[in-house]
């Protein structure tokens, strides 16, 4: 579980030991913000989105300027000495549709699954689908459970 800053900046050396890599979004999205989730929901969040301080909820869509830079830099290191490596996410971003968007922008072709909640997969499958036809041309060869 890649869910730490430090994991994703040594991903290169984590890469060389493991079989696939998982990003736990939520806990990453902690790790980056240094905040807890439990006391920025209860205390803090809708402040900040009321005055623009963020402009939108990290832990309902994925942080595209933090969390997704840093799961980019990590999957580049895991790939730059293990390419064929599987990389996926678990949580609840993997089937929240922005989320796929803003994961197939920043991170492009290097996830290989996506876990949510068997509630959200048809339409997680439905929005990689439309992503991956812009990026490649062609349907996803992404796994989404």
């Amino acid at each position: 579980m890649m869910e730490t800053v430090r994991s994703c900046l040594t991903a290169d050396r984590i890469a060389k030991i493991v079989d696939f890599m998982s990003f736990g979004t939520n806990d990453l999205t902690q790790a980056v913000f240094s905040f807890s989730r439990d006391d920025v929901e209860n205390k803090f969040m809708s402040k900040y989105l009321e005055l623009g301080i963020l402009p939108y909820d990290p832990f309902v869509t994925i942080d595209e300027d933090g969390v997704a830079k840093l799961m980019k830099l990590a999957i580049d290191a895991a790939r730059s000495v293990k390419p064929n490596i599987e990389i996926g996410i678990c949580g609840e971003h993997g089937g929240d549709p922005d989320s796929i968007k803003i994961l197939a922008k920043v991170v492009g072709r290097g996830l290989n699954y996506f876990s949510a909640s068997p509630y959200r997969v048809p339409v997680a499958r439905l929005v990689a689908a439309q992503e991956s036809l812009k990026i490649l041309g062609r349907a996803p060869k992404i796994h989404i459970y």
